[in-house]
């Protein structure tokens, strides 16, 4: 897919998908995100979302000071 930003366990089923913290839940062969009070499917939330992401992440390594590797830390 083309990812750009980290996606991390955190353990059993969060996940660290940018600098947010997301449920991920396989359902009837589909990997789905919890988003509010629903599911999306995996790909459809990634695609629509994959430039917030990126830019949540630079913003929080201008703030910090920090490289990417320890804001994913």
């Amino acid at each position: 897919m083309d990812i750009k930003f980290p996606i991390v366990l955190i353990k059993d089923d969060l996940y660290l998908i940018g600098s947010e913290r997301l449920n991920i839940n396989m359902t009837n062969d589909s990997l789905m995100v919890r988003v509010g009070g629903g599911y999306v499917k995996f790909e459809e939330h990634i695609t629509k979302n994959d430039r917030y992401y990126q830019r949540m992440l630079v913003v929080y390594m201008i703030k910090s000071g920090e490289s990417l590797e320890w804001v994913i830390e």
